[in-house]
């Protein structure tokens, strides 16, 4: 599904782009935050250099995902984490902290295997503009089966370009792409996992989640080696504005009497997902949502000011 490659058309911007700096004011993460992204087919990261414009229009959806990030202590591992003050929630889940230098990774609970890193990953730095590079190196050890692992591995950044980024939804003016190569190793007494990662992200003031990242990468272990590549990006448009999101209003869930549907603290629109990140109900300054209908199972309420709430049913 994300093997073919699409083809990038390349041009020189017709006006200069402004050089964007990147900052924790700007891009640093807040509990509340979520985002819908999608799939695509890998497609060529482009050149290099000041001024570019990049042509991503033609995007085609292969899947939809979502991410958000919750305070730590919500999570099933968080306690694990203590130094932690955001965790992100997606495919993995990662408990990190951040300050005016950049973004610091302590570990991760990869669906029930729980790696603590006692030499943390800095997975951003800040502030950060164009010829900006970072490298890090990172170490720490889990357990499978009772067997003991260590995982060592190597982070490296550089802001090799900004310009104009051209989405199926519209432009965005003044990203900046941070070129991201990582080499990782988990190491046990019968075998070693390596994972090699190239990865080309765009940024812009005031969303700390790339618009946009292209990535290829190869996982060899005793079974050979497993190639992947794809696209993902932002389902929403974003303006680039140089400013952080404002934190969303809370959003608390009660379950209803009945026990067949929730009321809210407060009138929420947004759309009910579930564990597929598929959407399921949509609603319009709902005050109490039914859930009769749906299959038991967990659900995420994603309002449209970012605010989230996890549901039962």
């Amino acid at each position: 599904m994300r093997l073919l490659t699409l083809s990038i058309a390349i041009s020189l911007a017709a006006a200069t782009s402004a050089q964007p700096t990147l900052t924790q004011a700007t891009n640093g993460f807040t509990i509340g935050q979520s985002y819908a992204l999608n799939y695509s087919p890998y497609a060529l990261p482009g050149l290099t250099g000041p001024d570019q414009v990049w042509d991503f229009s033609a995007l085609a959806v292969d899947s939809s995902t979502f991410i958000q990030w919750v305070d730590p202590a919500t999570t099933t591992s968080g306690a694990l984490f203590p130094v932690a003050s955001i965790a992100e929630e997606w495919n993995v889940v990662s408990f990190s902290d951040q300050d005016a230098t950049g973004l610091y990774v302590h570990g991760s609970d990869e669906q029930g295997t729980v790696v603590a890193l006692s030499d943390t990953r800095r997975a951003l730095a800040w502030p950060f503009t164009y010829t900006n590079t970072w490298t890090d190196d990172y170490a720490g050890t889990y357990s499978v089966a009772g067997f003991d692992v260590t995982r060592t591995g190597t982070y490296n950044g550089e802001a090799d370009a900004y310009g104009t980024l051209q989405m199926p939804w519209g432009s965005v003016e003044d990203a900046l792409r941070i070129h991201i190569t990582a080499a990782q190793s988990d190491e046990s007494l019968f075998a070693t996992i390596t994972q090699d990662i190239d990865s080309y992200q765009w940024f812009v003031a005031g969303e700390p989640w790339p618009v946009l990242e292209v990535v290829s990468t190869t996982i060899t272990s005793p079974l050979g080696p497993i190639e992947t590549s794809y696209t993902l990006w932002m389902n929403d448009a974003v303006t680039g504005i140089g400013a952080p999101r404002p934190s969303p209003v809370t959003l608390t869930a009660r379950l209803l009497p009945s026990g067949t549907g929730y009321a809210f603290s407060r009138a929420v629109s947004g759309v009910l997902l579930d564990d597929a990140g598929r959407t399921v109900r949509t609603l319009g300054r709902a005050m109490v949502l039914e859930l009769d209908g749906l299959a038991p199972g967990l659900y995420l309420l994603r309002a449209d000011d970012g605010a989230t709430v996890r549901l039962v049913r």
